[in-house]
Parts: structure tokens; sequence; C-alpha cells
């Protein structure tokens, strides 16, 4: 076992980081301090350190004077007794491997200092008298490492066997995000790969609850779950800002008041079931689904208009009616009595009128020439008192074809009520109610 240096958790000897700090186990082992005067752990067998001891360089003595030739040293002798030899202090002998190996196998039968063999290098001071010794101790068996798991969880950092219940990777140091729980996917088999889910399955949509502080509820029905498109609605703020981003379904999408897929309970505008929003693939499609308010969007270009059809000018509700249809509303007697009224007069071809409620119409303007003008300040038609309409705000230009309506570049834009099914793209607005949406796809 490897004890972590940093916060004193035993680990197996294979691990290289801790399990519990993530500090690394290699500096530790590659130096381990041991005690004065303890056998180096490195070599418990008596021959191998010696054999260590024969490998390490020897220094090289000072220089030191010329001096008289010493008799030659016997080749094998046994531990001298101690006695104390006359000698300058500073002068020291190295001791030859050749004789520590005859020494040790002659101290194998009797008792020898070990302390006279731990030392490479021995100095000619007085030495203490020898105390009884003991033998070397028996060298045993090696334990054998522990074995590494063959199979588990895997680390995501280096596929390394996961170990449960630690908090980093003994392999890389890894940290895990919570010990009682493996973060990665279990593996059938050591060398397989994980399994992850494509990125294009389809997402099966549930039931969403509403925001905090939001006016509406993301509520579709059980029996309508199906897969989420990529086409979303954003609700803009009434600065103009976004607001919530709510998702859509491929096929219809129900917007209303309640029973839909997205309710807006605080709107009294709004019915029941308001508007539809149709998504084929990458065609996004809106209908009015017979609402009594209608449904709006914002134009972008000139679209035509027919007698009967209805537009927003800023707060500003108008209904465009052909001259001849609006003169055959009020049918005549029979008796052949003609109606009293004011000369139309000539180059009159409709009337735009002003709706106040479903059931009552506010004033009405005569439309003759080829191009008329709608806004605040500016133009043939003006709305003094709405802060809504732009200074000039909308134009009317009679052609051949018809009579087509333009924004001229409004703040707020001009808004054409939806008959049937139109068509939108990225970017175009939708207005039912007070709810005013952008499509994002």
């Amino acid at each position: 076992m490897n004890k972590c240096p940093s916060c004193g958790h035993p680990n197996e000897s294979f691990f290289k980081f801790c399990l519990k700090c993530g500090a690394d186990l290699g500096a530790a082992q590659a130096i381990k301090p041991t005690s004065i005067g303890a056998r180096p752990t490195t070599a418990s067998d008596p021959a191998k350190r010696l054999a260590s001891l024969a490998q390490r360089p020897r220094p090289t003595p000072a220089a030191e004077p010329p001096k008289a030739a010493e008799p030659a040293k016997p080749e094998s002798v046994a531990p001298p007794e101690p006695a104390a030899v006359e000698v300058p202090s500073a002068k020291t002998e190295m001791v030859s491997p050749e004789s520590l190996l005859d020494a040790w196998e002659s101290a194998a039968s009797k008792k020898v200092d070990r302390a006279a063999f731990e030392p490479a290098v021995v100095a000619r001071t007085p030495a203490p008298a020898l105390s009884a010794l003991t033998p070397a101790p028996a060298v045993s068996a090696p334990t054998p490492a522990p074995e590494k798991p063959a199979s588990g969880p895997r680390c995501p950092s280096c596929s390394a066997i996961y170990v449960p219940g630690h908090l980093f990777c003994a392999e890389c140091g890894h940290r895990f995000p919570a010990a009682s729980a493996s973060p990665v996917v279990q593996l059938a088999a050591v060398g397989a790969q994980p399994v992850r889910v494509p990125d294009t399955m389809p997402e099966i949509a549930a039931p969403e609850p509403a925001a905090i502080g939001s006016t509406f509820t993301y509520a579709p029905s059980p029996s309508r779950m199906r897969t989420r498109s990529k086409v979303k609605l954003v609700v803009l703020n009434e600065d103009g800002s976004d607001g919530e981003t709510l998702s859509l379904f491929d096929g219809a999408n129900v917007l209303g008041k309640k029973n839909c897929d997205l309710a807006f309970p605080s709107d009294i505008y709004l019915s029941d079931q308001h508007a539809e929003v149709n998504v084929t693939g990458s065609r996004v499609t809106v209908r009015d689904a017979g609402s009594m308010n209608g449904t709006f969007v914002r134009i972008t270009e000139p679209v035509r208009i027919e007698s009967g059809d209805l537009f927003r000018v800023g707060q500003e509700l108008l209904r465009y009616e052909d001259i001849d249809r609006a003169m055959t509303m009020t049918p005549a007697p029979d008796d052949g009595t003609e109606l009293l009224g004011a000369p139309v007069g000539e180059g009159v071809f409709g009337r735009l009128v002003q709706i106040m409620t479903p059931t009552l119409d506010g004033n009405a303007w005569l439309l003759r020439g080829r191009f008329i003008t709608l806004g605040r300040e500016r133009g043939d038609i003006r709305f003094l008192g709405d802060g809504y309409v732009s200074g000039r705000h909308a134009s009317l230009t009679r052609k051949p074809e018809g009579l087509f309506l333009e924004d001229l570049d409004s703040s707020n834009g001009t808004y054409v009520r939806v008959k049937g099914e139109m068509q939108v793209v990225d970017g175009d607005l939708i207005l039912l109610g007070q709810q005013l949406f952008r499509i994002a796809s």
C-alpha cells in the first residue's frame, strides 16, 4: 500500500494518484525517507545489498604527501576486536566490497555488528566496545501485488477502470462529480466503447410547466404528444425586447386562451382556440381558427387586399370596401323610391372604414386617386390621437391588378388579417389578441 503524502489515505501500489485527494503518488514513490540507522528498503537481500555497494563509485581521496608503504592487508579477515588506533582524525580509508563480502560470509556462523557493514567509508576513529549482536533477519517472500480489476465502469478522461466510492481516478487524477455514483456508462466488457445517444435522435416533447411570472401555459394534451420541431415562437415584450421562447411541435400547434397547446389565460381578446401554427419540415403556415378578433401577420412587402379585408395600423382596425359593394349594402325599397344621400363624386373606387366594435363602425373615408397615404401627422388619412401610428405609416396604391397595401417603414408595422392559410418565414411577426410573436427557425 502507498500512503498519500498529502492526506495520508492508503492506496494500492499500482495507483498513480490518490483516490481521496487526487495527489500525485509518483513523487512519493520516487523519494521515500527512511529512519536513521534502518536498512535501505531497496535491497532486503544481503547479496543484492552487497552487489549494490560494489557498484557505487569510489570517491577520489584527497591528495596527500608521500608516505611509507603500508603492509598488505589480508584478503579475508574477521571483524577485529575493538581497539584504539591512533591515526589522524581527517584520514579515511575505503572498505572494498570484496572485504565486506568476505566478512559477511564469515559472520554467517557468528554474531557480527551490522553497523560495521552499513557505511561505504569507514573512518579510523576509536570505536566503542562491541555489544551482543543478533543475527541478520531472515528474508521473507515478497507479497504479491494486488491485481487490477478486469472490468467495471471507466473514467471519462483516461478510460481506466473506475473504483466506486472514491473522488479521484487512480490513473489520471480526474475528479468525479460524486463518490456515490459512477460518472460514466457501465461497459459490457473490457475494451468496449461507451454507448452515446446520437444527436439526431428525435426528442419527444413532454408537457412543460409554465414559467414563473409568465402569462401563458405550455400544456399540450397527452394524446397529442409528438416530436418537437426546430421552429420556435419568441414572445415579444411591450418594449420590443425578446421574452419567453416557446418550442413548437411538428404538425399543428394551437394557440388561444385555454384548452390548447399554448394558452394565454389572461388575454381577454383571445378565443379559447384562436389560431394554429403548422410546421411541416421547413415550411411554416398560420391559420386562424375562427376567432372573434382574428389573427394578423406583419407585412414586409406590398400585399394585395380585396373588399372586406381587415388590416391594422397602430391601434386602428380598418376595413376596405369596394364602392360598388358599399352602395348595395342598404337595399332600395320595392316601390321605386330612391335613397337620399350625398353624391359619391367622380373617381371614388372604395372606402376605408374604422371598426370600433364588431357591430359598430366609426369613421369612413372615400378613396380616390392612385396613391393614398395613411399616417399620424402627414397623409390623406390621419389618426392624430394614436401614438402608435407613425407620422407617415402606410399607403394604398391602386394598380390594374388591384389595390395594394404597403408599409412605409413605420415603427410598429402594418398587419393584415389572415384569410385561410398564410405561409410565414423566419423573422415574421404574428399578432393575435395582445400577444406578439416572432417566428424563429
